[in-house]
């Protein structure tokens, strides 16, 4: 198959378990959601396309250049340096103050100065609105400004894909349709591709590439589907 320089991460024929083959192409900073019911595989897949799980068959590529025959220390690099994931928990930790936790993978992973740090934890606090946060707890925030918390810990090392899980299972109405305008605005401000998983197509309206998994395959009718000898988003 041939590259396009405008794909950034695509699954050609891949599967897992008992899922079917899933073929598909996330074009550069385009926010793609997968949908359908719950065990449909799409969340097989997105664990696939962020690299946390090796396809039964078939290829995962990221900028054209396929992951299959990676370490797995090959893939925790890739995952560490140009993946950011954001689960349908906040897994924030109580124990750590709010900056804390967003600069983790800062001190953890990128061991950049600590000016570097400071720089970069205040970008994601302004980009969601809590320029203070350090004066919070994780136990003084609402729900909601966890999950925009983890959001920022998730931008923080400015990758290149964010993988968001299942975001209409913690999140609803006006909130859901919140957290989905910073997913948008994190396209151009951080340059970041969105690859997210929903229930329903009506939970990501403004999606620029909807995907329908159902029973572990995408149906041929698909407009994200990779064509043989064509990648198209």
């Amino acid at each position: 198959m041939s590259g396009s320089s405008n794909i950034i991460l695509r699954a050609e024929n891949a599967a897992s378990g008992g899922a079917g083959p899933l073929s598909v192409a996330c074009e550069d900073r385009a926010l793609t959601l997968i949908y359908g019911d719950e065990g449909c595989g799409k969340n097989i897949l997105l664990r696939m396309l962020g690299l946390l799980e090796v396809p039964a068959c078939g290829e995962i590529f990221f900028r054209d250049a396929s992951t299959r025959e990676l370490s797995g220390e090959a893939r925790a690099g890739l995952r560490n340096l140009h993946f950011g994931y954001l689960f349908a928990e906040p897994f924030l930790l109580p124990s750590l103050s709010v900056v804390e936790n967003i600069a983790m993978p800062l001190l953890k992973i990128s061991v950049v100065s600590s000016d570097e740090a400071r720089s970069r934890t205040q970008e994601v606090l302004d980009f969601i609105g809590l320029p203070n946060a350090m004066e919070y707890t994780v136990d003084e925030l609402s729900m909601f400004e966890q999950h925009k918390v983890a959001l920022a810990r998730a931008l923080v090392n400015r990758p290149a894909v964010l993988i968001v899980e299942n975001i209409d299972t913690a999140l609803d109405g006006d909130d859901l349709l919140r957290f989905v305008e910073y997913l948008q605005r994190a396209r151009t401000e951080f340059g970041t591709t969105p690859v997210v998983t929903a229930l329903s197509e009506v939970s990501v309206p403004t999606a620029d590439c909807v995907i329908r998994i159902a029973n572990g395959v995408i149906p041929e009718d698909s407009n994200a589907v990779v064509k043989k000898g064509d990648a198209a988003a």
